[in-house]
């Protein structure tokens, strides 16, 4: 295609704001977290969101992809039982820790288009979960947090899109 030729078609795409990255979330490509910027967002970021979040958490993004998403977040409160449809949850402890029930039914449970969350959970597995640790959890399986007074964790989370 000749030069000019392309240089309208871009064109003609931007006036019409189609983009070939407004069609797909993020671009994937190798990416390094190094340990000590993890642990300064946390202490930086996470943690003060955390303490002035009414659910007690602080989040953050670092991809977000069509496949998969990467998070970190930081908890200083119990959380709200949820279950995700189509995501699996791939929690790494990075610091703190806590019970993570996961399994069972969710009670009072209220359903979403991608999910559901609720009151507790009726039944399932408690895990005590520390620095280090690592837990996957699949499609439709309820799970939270249950932190006691004090208490906090921070984790790296990898959720993987399952196809639907």
């Amino acid at each position: 295609m000749p030069r000019h030729s392309l240089g309208i078609v871009i064109g003609l795409l931007c006036m019409a704001g189609v983009s070939a990255w407004a069609q797909s979330r993020e671009h994937n490509r190798v990416v390094y977290w190094a340990a000590t910027d993890l642990r300064t967002t946390e202490t930086k970021e996470l943690t003060p969101l955390a303490k002035a979040a009414a659910s007690g958490v602080g989040s953050k993004t670092f991809m977000d992809l069509d496949t998969h998403k990467v998070m970190m977040a930081h908890r200083e409160k119990a959380g709200v039982p949820e279950l995700h449809k189509w995501e699996t949850d791939v929690f790494v402890v990075q610091s703190g820790g806590g019970i993570l029930q996961v399994g069972g039914d969710i009670v009072d449970r209220k359903d979403s288009a991608n999910g559901a969350t609720g009151t507790s959970i009726r039944g399932g597995e408690k895990r005590t979960m520390a620095v280090g640790d690592v837990i996957n959890i699949p499609p439709n399986v309820a799970h939270n947090w249950l932190l006691t007074e004090g208490q906090s964790v921070t984790y790296f989370i990898v959720k993987v899109e399952e196809k639907h």
